[in-house]
């Protein structure tokens, strides 16, 4: 059983969303409400994280993400472009290099 992920579109979500979810190329998404699943931001895609994402968040190459709301589990980086300022209850692991973890987030439960 395979299961499909949920393409988010440009825009400000507000709602629950049940199940894994992807940010495509080209669109820009202000996550307000909660993913309940984890979320892929493919290369040109961007996510604005001020809600939650209940499972993992992995950007790849060529992907941004603004991270000031809450990741449950860890946060993935295949070279895309992070700004972290929320909290990730899990790590944040792969290419570093293009990783800023601001003095006011929280990772893996610990206060910076």
């Amino acid at each position: 059983m395979s299961s499909q992920k949920i393409e988010l579109r440009s825009g400000r979500l507000y709602n629950l969303i049940e199940g894994d979810a992807v940010v495509p190329p080209e669109q820009v998404v202000e996550l307000y409400g909660m993913i309940v699943g984890d979320v892929d931001v493919q290369p040109k895609g961007k996510l604005v994280l001020r809600g939650m994402v209940a499972g993992n968040l992995t950007v790849e190459k060529g992907g941004v993400a603004e991270v000031s709301g809450m990741v449950a589990k860890s946060i993935q980086s295949g070279g895309g472009w992070i700004d972290i300022s929320g909290m990730v209850i899990g790590s944040v692991q792969g290419d570093m290099s293009s990783v800023k973890i601001r003095s006011n987030a929280s990772i893996g439960g610990n206060p910076r």
